[in-house]
């Protein structure tokens, strides 16, 4: 009884949280999750449930905090000449700065899966909540290496 209580708990909270639109489109349901155990590296690891979970630099998140509110529609990527809102997808799928990272990304997940890479929301959602662990470490090493990227132009 404890443990449906709790479920319905998290549930609820997910439903109205004002943020975690990305985790909302793929989590249905309350379980571990496979990554945990398929990426060994710790510091990848823990990079992907940022990513996962929204607790990252990307101006969507980041210009929710601070002194000045940044509204959504103007959280605008400075890295690439598209002036798109600075979000996960445009990260995966968009941002010019991630082009060869994404190329290297998307020729090494062809060999592993068959899926329509034009249909963003699919192809996301079926890359976060795969079992393979090959596509899990694939697509982790692709998040992680455009965060790095990300920070190394930070500092």
């Amino acid at each position: 009884k404890m443990t449906e209580t709790y479920i319905q708990f998290w549930k609820d909270n997910l439903t109205k949280s004002r943020k975690l639109d990305l985790y909302k489109s793929f989590k249905m349901d309350y379980h571990e999750e496979l990554y945990l155990k398929a990426i060994k590296n710790n510091e990848r690891r823990t990079t992907f449930t940022k990513f996962r979970i929204s607790n990252h630099s990307l101006a969507i998140e980041a210009g929710r905090y601070g002194n000045v509110k940044v509204p959504a529609e103007n959280r605008i990527c400075v890295y690439c000449e598209k002036r798109d809102i600075e979000t996960e997808k445009h990260m995966i799928f968009k941002c010019t700065k991630y082009k060869d990272l994404r190329s290297d990304f998307l020729t090494k997940i062809k060999t592993k899966i068959n899926l329509n890479i034009e249909d963003e929301n699919n192809f996301l959602t079926s890359l976060m909540i795969t079992e393979n662990y090959d596509l899990i470490n694939i697509f982790s090493t692709y998040i992680s290496n455009c965060f790095q990227l990300c920070n190394a132009n930070q500092n």
